[in-house]
């Protein structure tokens, strides 16, 4: 699997919004799989900041 860079402005975002809608940011170790998807059924907004790939499929550059 490809090594992606870091976010350096994730955590602060998260904060942020949390803090704006009033609830807890996950972060660091707490930002896993198994702690996330449990809580997204109970989720009214989620907010993720992540990296986006494009993986050109159709072959057209």
């Amino acid at each position: 699997a490809r090594q992606l860079s870091s976010l350096p402005a994730a955590e602060r975002e998260a904060m942020e919004v949390a803090t704006m809608f009033k609830t807890e940011a996950l972060i660091g170790s707490q930002a896993t799989k198994a702690t996330i998807l449990p809580q997204l059924p109970n989720a009214r907004i989620i907010h993720l900041a992540t990296h986006g790939l494009l993986d050109d499929y159709t072959g057209g550059g």
